[in-house]
């Protein structure tokens, strides 16, 4: 067994509402199928701007093989390729929501802190671009190009086609096959699709392996953040303001409405950037290094080691038999036995240890790591803290955060048994109402009189009282058809 483990998120957690997740090897062959009927339906408005475009030239006699360049530079086509993109997010909801019935929050697209997640994405992408470009921004002069008035309808453009491919690979594809072959692989396997899928304008191998890692980088941050937003704000960043400070962007689509250009003013465009260019290892090195920071940095990092977790478990368990009382450590148990990480379920057991009373220092003296230790503290109920604000802070721990959503599926599953229960003893109710309407009131008179019943009057009444709860059963199944089991089982 590995000494290591990348942690599974919360998100990726038990499906409630009776809903599923396909199989790996299902879902590659869907997430195929629905990229397939973006571009086929996608395509259309483009192939219809891109013969606007062309048959007045042709008709003009120009080439049509020398304008395929200027006709992938023309601002109308890009923007209805960039914008028709977006069909992939409602075909991508449509299916998850209503073929698979899972919500939308098992593949990141929950509703906590959508604003903060998204502009911590801008930055980071922004901050990437720079940092890539920064070789080629200081090896030449530059000079302010100006903003142009359809900058903004590109912003919107871009803001769109990051969401849709991140719908598509980080939220479908990443949740479907990581219950199945784990984070790890299943980052890798949607990166090299995602790369596979931008080939056509790629150049080579370190382009493909540049796409690859931008790719795996979205993935980890993903799963990092338990949310798709910070991963939708990189990616649409990355390609907008790529395509604003210089006239290429990562998509290998030429914009020419860069603000700044770098050389000599009166000079052609140049193209430069990461893509089509040398600069592929320091490009590389980069993505490598803030992949790096994504899974090993930090509180909530994603590679933790098992043996550290398992030595947490044991002493949480040992701990919590000595001190919580029996009914609060069958509760923890059962929140522990419902996630799967061993550190989540240390932190199950020991926030409530911590409610009793048991100082963290203690805890930490005793031989808990710092991951379940974190966990149960973000946990712990702050006096006069609301339950929101308390649920926002434990969301902010991946580990906290898997405890959680099981703790909720825990209280939503036991709601649903109060129901039933409710509904038994309200069928048992109906019954012994109707029991007192057909037995004991008309024949009560009768009681005192069974004692001095001869043989033959016994054996009639014996054949009376047959015929009455005959009737009485029949009567009570009316009220509710499933008496019959229901109503035993809660007598005993």
């Amino acid at each position: 067994m590995s000494k290591w483990k990348l942690r599974m998120p919360a998100m990726y957690g038990d499906i409630p509402g009776g809903g599923y997740m396909p199989r790996a090897g299902v879902a590659l062959p869907i997430a195929l199928l629905l990229y397939l009927i973006y571009s086929v339906i996608g395509s259309i408005p483009t192939f219809v701007q891109a013969f606007a475009y062309l048959i007045p030239r042709v008709a003009a006699g120009q080439d049509p093989f020398s304008l395929i360049d200027d006709m992938l530079a023309d601002p109308a086509i890009i923007l209805v390729a960039l914008f028709m993109t977006g069909l992939t997010i409602p075909i991508t909801v449509f299916y998850i929501r209503r073929i698979e019935k899972r919500p939308l929050s098992t593949i990141g697209l929950s509703r906590e802190r959508i604003l903060r997640r998204y502009i911590s994405g801008v930055g980071i992408g922004a901050a990437l671009v720079v940092l890539t470009a920064l070789p080629d921004l200081l090896a030449a002069p530059i000079s302010w190009k100006g903003f142009a008035a359809i900058v903004p309808v590109y912003l919107v453009a871009f803001v769109i086609q990051g969401a849709s491919e991140e719908v598509l690979f980080r939220g479908f594809l990443l949740s479907a096959i990581s219950r199945r072959i784990g984070v790890f692989w299943a980052a890798v396997l949607s990166s090299a699709l995602f790369a596979a899928m931008h080939i056509v304008t790629l150049e080579g191998l370190l382009d493909f392996l540049v796409i690859f890692l931008i790719g795996f980088l979205l993935a980890m941050i993903t799963v990092r953040t338990n949310s798709l937003w910070a991963a939708c704000g990189l990616h649409s960043t990355w390609n907008f303001v790529s395509g604003l400070l210089f006239p290429v962007n990562a998509g290998g689509m030429k914009v020419d409405y860069s603000i700044i250009k770098a050389g000599d003013p009166a000079a052609a465009a140049p193209d430069f950037g990461i893509m089509g260019n040398p600069e592929y290892l320091y490009a590389l090195a980069i993505f490598a290094a803030l992949a790096a920071v994504v899974i090993f940095g930090g509180r909530g990092r994603l590679f933790v080691r098992r043996p550290e977790d398992e030595r947490s478990l044991n002493i949480a368990r040992y701990i919590a038999k000595k001190t919580l009382p029996e009914r609060h450590l069958a509760y923890a148990e059962r929140i522990a036995d419902m996630v799967e990480q061993d550190d989540a379920k240390a932190a199950a057991l020991l926030y409530l240890v911590m409610e009793q009373g048991v100082s963290p220092q203690t805890l930490a003296d005793a031989g808990i790591g710092r991951d379940a230790g974190l966990a149960a503290m973000a946990l712990v109920r702050r006096p006069g803290e609301d339950k929101e604000v308390r649920r926002a802070r434990a969301m902010d721990n991946p580990v906290a955060a898997e405890v959680l959503k099981a703790q909720e599926r825990y209280a939503a599953d036991y709601a649903a048994w109060q129901q039933a229960e409710q509904a038994r003893q309200y069928a048992w109710a109906q019954y012994m109402a109707a029991w007192q309407q057909a037995f004991a009131q008309p024949y009560a008179h009768w009681q005192p009189q069974a004692r001095y019943m001869s043989p033959a009057q016994a054996e009639w009444q014996a054949r009376q009282d047959a015929e009455r709860d005959a009737y009485v059963r029949r009567y009570a199944e009316t009220l509710h058809p499933q008496l019959d089991g229901d109503s035993q089982n809660t007598s005993h």
